[in-house]
């Protein structure tokens, strides 16, 4: 692969590369080999049909950018290895396509005579949605081939306009987190000395984090809305890990600090995997990318074994979701990452055909008639005394109307006792094994056979 290499300004690279075309068609038949065994075509046993009828069943256009899709990102991992980058992309508008015009322009063109036109790519990336990978976090760090991330993300975040490219050497020295989720990898990693200062500690029931916080060896700085700019300037941190939720600017921190402010988008990814994914993130900002790979494996083997438990099941329980607030239900979206447990667990979630990958705000009336004969409710939240069913009926008796309640079948999760926020997003595989234990306790074998949940447990009383 021929790669230019252009110093555009201090710490700042422009890259231009060309694949060669043999390895694109390569690419494209290996897609094509793939693509068969996952796809029912009439007359053919999976894998058996041959090239013409894959083509013919899914389209050309659909296998070339799934080619891309799986070539780019390995591409991207040669230029920056070779150059020992990590490469951090900054944005600061709301174009998406501009965004894909951007990335894709400079690394399809001219690569392979046979692709038609680069109009013709274009107008098929903007037209596909959910069936594109979205390699959201090479866009960052190149880790490898992203296979879980959502374009959700490029939607919601990542389709901003391209402002500058930094080039950082890693591992860092030190970072400031503004998320739990963030900051927990770091510990898991026993990495958390390279953390100096987190927001909302008060929120956290993690004694070692709390304990560094009063030693003064964590520096809290604040809270998302309200964050102290001063403290972070103190700690001249290499890089600051910020979740951009639309509510939040931070667009003054890395002019006032003079540290990186890198995007953690993690929240938006609507699989399982995908938001336990963005753990290589942090391992590689620590230079323990081999260990936390490993880790992410690991935990895919895990999931996709249990998920796949669950495939051939016909009684699939029906079930709903979570309290309201101000007469307002929030209930996750059909395409949400919950919605995707529910489903991989064997169950069927009421708000499945529901296309949103967030939240619905429903009236709680409209959730009564449509799951008041679900078979169980999921609940989380923070409760500083015993929790029990009458308890919950003296908080509204709309309750227990539902069948759920009646046959005491509340799946609960207490975030005060289990470090839900901080830890389950990394143990994707470990909350699919608490529902299947609920829906379908039978399906559990081998290192699952004794299993005990973790993070929702069945209220009894």
């Amino acid at each position: 692969m021929e790669i230019k290499l252009e110093n555009v300004e201090k710490n700042i690279v422009k890259a231009e590369f060309e694949i060669e075309a043999e390895k694109v068609q390569d690419e494209y038949n290996r897609t094509c080999r793939i693509l068969a065994q996952r796809v029912n075509i009439p007359g053919f046993r999976k894998g058996k049909a041959p090239q013409k009828m894959v083509e013919q069943h899914l389209g050309v256009d659909y296998i070339k950018n799934t080619a891309l899709d799986n070539l780019l990102p390995k591409a991207f991992v040669e230029i920056v290895e070779k150059n020992n980058f990590l490469t951090i992309k900054i944005y600061n508008s709301n174009d998406f396509m501009e965004l894909m015009d951007n990335i894709y322009l400079t690394m399809i063109d001219d690569i392979e005579p046979k692709l038609d036109s680069l109009n013709k790519e274009m107008q098929a990336l903007k037209e596909r949605t959910d069936s594109v990978k979205s390699n959201t976090l090479n866009l960052y760090v190149p880790l490898g081939e992203i296979m879980r991330t959502s374009s959700n993300i490029k939607e919601k975040f990542y389709g901003q306009k391209l402002k500058k490219e930094v080039i950082r050497k890693t591992p860092i020295k030190s970072a400031v987190t503004f998320s739990s989720t963030q900051w927990s990898v770091f510990q898991k990693l026993n990495e958390l000395d390279r953390v100096k200062g987190i927001l909302e500690s008060n929120y956290t029931k993690n004694e070692e984090i709390l304990s560094l916080v009063s030693e003064g060896k964590i520096l809290d700085v604040g809270m998302s809305t309200n964050v102290n700019a001063e403290k972070i300037i103190h700690l001249n941190a290499d890089l600051i890990l910020y979740t951009p939720y639309p509510s939040t600017d931070y667009s003054n921190l890395e002019e006032l600090c003079g540290a990186t402010m890198m995007p953690f988008p993690d929240y938006l990814e609507s699989h399982p995997l995908g938001r336990a994914e963005w753990m290589k993130l942090v391992g590689y900002l620590c230079g323990k990318e081999n260990e936390v790979n490993d880790w992410f494996d690991n935990i895919v083997k895990r999931y996709e074994s249990l998920s796949n438990l669950c495939l051939k099941t016909e009684d699939k329980p029906t079930v709903f979701s979570d309290l309201p607030f101000k007469n307002q239900w929030y209930v996750p979206g059909g395409r949400s990452y919950i919605a995707k447990l529910f489903n991989d667990a064997g169950a069927d979630y009421i708000w499945k055909d529901n296309e949103s990958t967030g939240s619905l705000h429903i009236d709680a009336e409209s959730v009564l008639l449509k799951a008041k004969n679900a078979d169980y409710w999921r609940v989380i939240n923070s409760y500083d005394e015993p929790f029990t069913y009458d308890k919950l009926e003296r908080e509204n008796e709309l309750y227990s109307l539902f069948d759920a309640f009646k046959e005491r079948n509340l799946l609960v999760c207490n975030v005060r006792e289990c470090g839900y926020f901080e830890q389950s997003q990394y143990e994707p595989d470990i909350l699919l094994a608490d529902f299947i234990y609920h829906f379908h306790p039978e399906l559990l074998e081998n290192e699952w056979e004794n299993y005990t949940p973790k993070y929702f447990k069945r209220l009894v009383k």
